[in-house]
């Protein structure tokens, strides 16, 4: 946690989620001397999940785990009716980046807008002085007038620090992330022994707010207008293989679904929306030597110079590669790799380490050259 946030200070926001890691966060906080109130989120209308039966984000069970947990903590319990902007700066980019033949981080958005945006800036305006969630990450300072920096979280398999790279300076001064040194196993030992109702609660891998993982029934309710409909799959060549119901169903890198008989597996390279049409190859052509990114954010507010090396993830669960980047303006990147690597995808986000500090992060336009 940062030197910024201290005890006497006054109280904290704790974001509860009606989960364990979020419950332990608070709970920590508590056990560490500081004054916690706890806020739930009400982020979106669950209307697919009603539909369904299945969970989604912000459900009524999640709501009732919140409450009583706070109970059992002994502390405040608001809620908070952040519906709107999630629906304009998460659910809307969602759907437009699909149709736009983009593959979005949703994560990303709600993280930038959402948590760290409406959320602090509401705790802010209450008298709070800061932030805390369940998140796996941490924050250090360098010196007493130092940048704050961003570093991974200790347990590499709950590492969140991809997530958070849009936040800044001013934000990170305003946040707390109790479980930065934790692993997931040490986290459900302190709410075993704190004894939350949620020590055992199943988490979620899915996106929060699609029940089930099927991104294609959530369009297709949630989208306006013209969803695509049949199209051609051509090779790197433009030779017709086949058809597809609709391009929003492909990602780039995909392998499965395509349904074409072919003397090797067939990945899917470009998707091109106008066209309606989706272009595949063999796994030799996945690969590439380098990428372009725009909307680039620089945690300490910019980069370390106009070229430098680092190691570039560009998917969450994409083990990092040594790269040279070079700026090309204030909010753009070209990553060059030292191998090449599979599966550039265009709107996945490209995030940059250095050790265990994260430089900044931005939007992926496609493969360079």
């Amino acid at each position: 946690m940062t030197m910024m946030l201290a005890r006497e200070k006054g109280p904290i926001w704790a974001a509860l989620s009606g989960g364990v890691d979020s419950a332990t966060a608070a709970a920590l906080l508590l056990e560490q001397g500081f004054q916690v109130e706890a806020v739930f989120m009400e982020l979106w209308d669950c209307g697919l999940a009603k539909r369904t039966g299945r969970q989604s984000c912000c459900s009524p069970r999640d709501k009732r785990d919140a409450m009583e947990v706070a109970r059992q903590l002994g502390v405040g319990f608001r809620t908070v009716d952040l519906r709107e902007v999630f629906r304009e700066k998460v659910i809307k980019d969602f759907v437009e980046s699909y149709l736009s033949g983009l593959t979005p981080n949703p994560c990303v958005r709600c993280n930038q807008w959402v948590k760290y945006g409406a959320l602090l800036e509401m705790a802010l305006e209450s008298g709070a002085q800061g932030l805390a969630t369940g998140h796996y990450a941490r924050v250090a300072s360098q010196g007493e007038n130092g940048p704050l920096t961003l570093l991974r979280g200790r347990d590499p398999s709950k590492d969140q620090s991809y997530f958070l790279f849009t936040l800044g300076q001013e934000e990170l001064k305003r946040i707390i992330w109790p479980l930065g040194e934790l692993t997931k196993e040490e986290v459900r030992a302190v709410a075993r022994r704190k004894g939350l109702r949620v020590a055992e609660k199943e988490e979620s891998q899915e996106v929060c707010f699609i029940p089930g993982g099927d991104y294609r029934e959530f369009l297709s309710l949630y989208a306006e207008g013209d969803l695509g409909g049949h199209g051609d799959i051509v090779d790197w060549e433009g030779r017709k293989l086949g058809e597809h119901d609709g391009f929003f169903g492909f990602t780039v890198g995909q392998r499965r679904g395509l349904r074409i008989p072919w003397k090797e597996p067939l990945y899917v390279l470009r998707v091109i929306p106008k066209e309606r049409k989706i272009v595949v190859g063999p796994r030799s052509k996945v690969n590439s030597m380098g990428l372009e990114a725009k909307e680039f954010s620089w945690v300490k507010g910019e980069p370390p110079g106009s070229r430098f090396p680092a190691k570039a993830r560009i998917r969450y669960r994409h083990k990092e590669a040594e790269a040279t980047v070079e700026v090309i303006s204030e909010k753009r990147v070209r990553v060059l790799f030292q191998e090449p690597q599979p599966s550039v995808t265009p709107g996945q986000a490209v995030v940059l380490y250095s050790g265990e500090e994260v430089l900044g992060g931005g939007w992926i336009q496609g493969p360079w050259p």
